[in-house]
């Protein structure tokens, strides 16, 4: 059995307002077209492994140049496009997008990060569609500004813009945030007043918490214990005057054998909400969104062989939802689907929440979910399936993707995703697809 410890750094708020090249809207977070990469939602960036570099020198940290105050620039270039031709709805768009940044790095103790992402659409048909005009738009953020210091192996303070990964918080953030280890447990917390989103397929101002939950903050934090190869966290997040939720994790991770590896997790949480309603914004409109009293279990099991360069996966998970719609999964969720997961070898995901006209309904009220999953990676491809059926009284999805990642040459990668869905009996289809080069 192997012990998986997060060590994510979190990071202090910056009042300071992105600079806007053009106004537009955005689409979901949370699943989501939201965080996520500068690379691709398939591939975590330089800019997010150098964020959450642990407290002791892992796989995560790219800044290992000890003789240099100037560890690491990143950056991308990149073209992304989604049809929704496949099914009924009549409209496809493009758009450019490209990201930079630097990191120092002090003695491996004090990091300083500053990063930009940008993105402008270059196609839209029809002209100004719907969809076009709430979910593509030229705009320039602030995605990275933070300073982090490291005691290594014990503790991790970060304070500023950077990218987040907790099971519910998710996204680049601006706050601050706490990582202490010490033997069997660890102990995090977050303290955030803004979120925002940068990646391929969506940008986002540093404004969501402003125009969802009437400028409101976050404070989370959690308790992470390994007894005998299972791994315990319960977690707790207070979003101020909105609502609050208890819960936790149950994980156990282990090596059936020198090529075969189990996963399993189990998820609960409680949410107690503390109005009726939210206000959920999607670029130049926005609807009011029932908040109450809600609740979710969630199970999954994966298994992984693995063998030379290549290596299968495959699984199935289950999500209920009950009472109200899942408001904590709005912030951040590990779902397969989102467009920021980086899961499934980093082939492009169908999308999740923030996913414009196809939107998931698996965090809606009195939802049940039953999903799949399959792939391969040999060398520099990967090829990725998934299958969900999402059922309550008052809707049910069907969606059946295809994804595939090559990484044709160092730093070039060019992937898509083809998606049949159906929302009870109008067919939502659709394709996404991308190239870019990153360093």
């Amino acid at each position: 059995m192997k012990l998986k410890l997060l060590f994510i750094g979190t990071i202090a708020m910056l009042n300071a307002q992105d600079n806007i090249i053009t106004e537009y809207n955005s689409p979901p977070p949370g699943m989501q077209l939201e965080q996520e990469s500068p690379l691709d939602n398939t591939n975590q960036t330089n800019q997010e492994k150098i964020q959450t570099a642990p407290m002791t020198n892992h796989n995560h940290d790219h800044s290992h140049d000890h003789d240099s105050i100037l560890n690491s620039f990143y950056g991308h270039v990149g073209i992304f496009g989604k049809t929704n031709m496949l099914g009924k709805e009549n409209d496809s768009y493009g758009v450019f997008s490209a990201s930079m940044g630097l990191t120092y790095n002090v003695q491996d103790m004090l990091y300083f990060g500053l990063g930009i992402y940008g993105m402008t659409p270059f196609m839209e048909y029809p002209s100004q569609t719907h969809n076009a005009k709430n979910y593509v738009h030229s705009k320039f953020i602030t995605n990275n500004a933070y300073a982090k210091y490291i005691a290594e192996g014990f503790f991790s303070i970060t304070g500023g813009r950077y990218h987040e990964d907790r099971d519910w918080l998710r996204h680049y953030v601006q706050g601050i945030g706490i990582d202490i280890n010490y033997n069997w447990i660890s102990v995090w917390g977050n303290w955030v007043d803004e979120q925002a989103h940068a990646n391929r397929e969506h940008v986002h101002d540093f404004d969501v918490y402003k125009t969802t939950y009437n400028k409101q903050w976050l404070a989370a934090g959690g308790i992470n214990v390994n007894l005998f190869g299972i791994e315990i966290e319960p977690q707790y997040y207070y979003l101020n005057n909105i609502f609050w939720s208890v819960g936790g994790k149950i994980a156990l991770d282990i090596d059936i054998s020198e090529n075969w590896n189990s996963t399993t997790t189990l998820h609960y949480v409680s949410l107690h909400a503390k109005t009726d309603h939210v206000m959920h914004a999607h670029g130049d409109h926005a609807h009011e969104k029932d908040l109450g009293n809600s609740s979710i279990f969630w199970a999954e099991e994966a298994l992984k062989y693995s063998l030379y360069n290549s290596s299968i996966l495959f699984g199935a998970g289950f999500t209920k939802v009950w009472k109200s719609y899942f408001e904590l999964a709005n912030i951040g969720n590990t779902s397969r689907f989102e467009t920021h997961s980086h899961t499934g070898y980093d082939v492009i995901e169908p999308g999740g929440i923030e996913n414009g006209k196809n939107t998931t309904n698996m965090f809606d009220a009195n939802t049940r979910t039953i999903y799949g999953f399959v792939g391969f990676e040999i060398d520099k491809f990967s090829l990725m399936f998934l299958g969900r059926n999402s059922k309550s009284k008052e809707e049910r999805q069907d969606q059946y993707s295809l994804g595939a990642k090559w990484n044709i040459i160092e730093g070039v990668y060019i992937g898509g995703v083809g998606v049949y869905m159906m929302e009870n009996k109008r067919n939502m289809s659709f394709a996404k697809g991308y190239i870019e080069f990153a360093i």
